[in-house]
């Protein structure tokens, strides 16, 4: 005997039990349902007894019957506009629940995939944060390899600088004094000449060395420190490429540790040569100066024809811009920020700022 029992349960738990009625009574079990769910009742009964105030108005094969002969019998009312809306509320009312029936398992099913989901998240987010962990030391390891390589490479420049100053150079005006002395002991005007010829091709071969042993390490940073070294090779290279340049150096900047000062040169070193090989430009400033937040501001502009926008690491390197690409190596390296500027109009301006020792100016 079932009292109403499907109601309480879920619409696909209806099923499974209407299901097992059917096997029951196949299997002569005798069931009583009361239930006022029509399609439940035609979906398994044999017989429908129904009953109007307390007494028993009908009893009929299901087969035999009907869903409005039903309702008719329960209301005691035989109008089809009395019944219909009646029939209606009832099949609504039940398709209504089993709606909100399939609606609950459907939030319920959202809720846990939600909640998987979010766990899912949550394992994903922390793989990804020790990924950018593990990227974070890898990077920090590659700067420390990279820093190492720039010093070694630095070391093994002013090394090589030495050699060729202490060596090749001064074999050479060993030579060259002793053709001088050979020189001045002849007689013969044409092997003068030639010797005199041979003199001037050691002399120039002589300057040449020690322009190499200049870029290789500027002979001044080491004896008089980096705003010596910087108008030193400025001066030369504006006599060289025929360039106005206009510089401007802090006469307080003082010294620095040899690291930040060969950087801040080679900065520099790049960055007019990048004028120099690129820009076609006719004028140029150079600005070196402290800023109050402790920090070492390198300013280099020129009005020549300027970079394609936008700018990026591969069109720099496309172009062969590879002096801004060391540059922003050498910057990233000191912990720097670098900017590059180049309007329509042309010209180009390279803004660069570094940390340094220096303290931090009052207010």
């Amino acid at each position: 005997m079932l009292d109403d029992s499907l109601a309480a349960l879920s619409y696909p738990r209806q099923q499974m039990l209407l299901e097992r009625l059917k096997k029951l009574a196949g299997e002569g079990v005798a069931i009583l349902i009361s239930s006022d769910n029509l399609k439940h009742l035609f979906a398994v009964t044999d017989r429908i007894l129904v009953l109007y105030e307390g007494r028993v108005i009908a009893d009929r094969r299901t087969s035999d019957s009907t869903q409005r002969e039903v309702v008719e019998l329960m209301v005691g009312a035989s109008r089809f506009d009395q019944v219909t809306p009646i029939i209606w509320a009832l099949e609504s009312y039940h398709l209504a629940q089993q709606q909100a029936e399939e609606l609950g398992q459907a939030q319920a099913a959202l809720r846990e995939n939600l909640a998987a989901q979010d766990s899912l998240n949550q394992q994903l987010v922390e793989r990804l944060r020790e990924q950018l962990i593990a990227l974070d030391h890898l990077n920090v390891a590659l700067q420390a390899t990279h820093r190492r390589l720039i010093i070694e490479r630095e070391q093994e420049r002013k090394h090589l600088a030495r050699e060729l100053h202490d060596q090749a150079i001064q074999d050479l005006l060993s030579f060259n004094y002793r053709l001088e002395e050979v020189e001045s002991h002849t007689r013969d005007a044409s092997l003068h000449r030639e010797l005199a010829a041979i003199r001037g091709g050691i002399r120039q071969v002589v300057s040449d060395l020690r322009d190499v042993c200049s870029n290789l390490r500027p002979p001044t940073i080491d004896s008089h420190g980096l705003v010596s070294a910087i108008r030193s090779f400025a001066q030369a290279w504006a006599e060289q490429t025929n360039v106005q340049l206009q510089l401007f150096i802090e006469p307080t900047l003082g010294r620095l540790p040899e690291a930040i000062e060969l950087s801040i040169f080679r900065i520099v070193q790049e960055g007019l040569n990048n004028i120099k090989r690129h820009a076609k430009a006719k004028h140029a400033e150079l600005v070196v100066e402290r800023t109050p937040t402790a920090s070492l501001l390198i300013r280099l502009a020129d009005d020549g024809q300027g970079l394609a926008q936008p700018l990026d690491l591969l069109s720099l390197s496309t172009h062969k811009h590879y002096g801004l690409l060391n540059i922003s190596e050498r910057v990233a390296l000191l912990n720097g920020m670098m900017q590059i500027d180049s309007p329509a109009a042309g010209g180009v301006t390279l803004r660069i700022e570094v940390p340094t020792p220096y303290p931090p100016e009052p207010d």
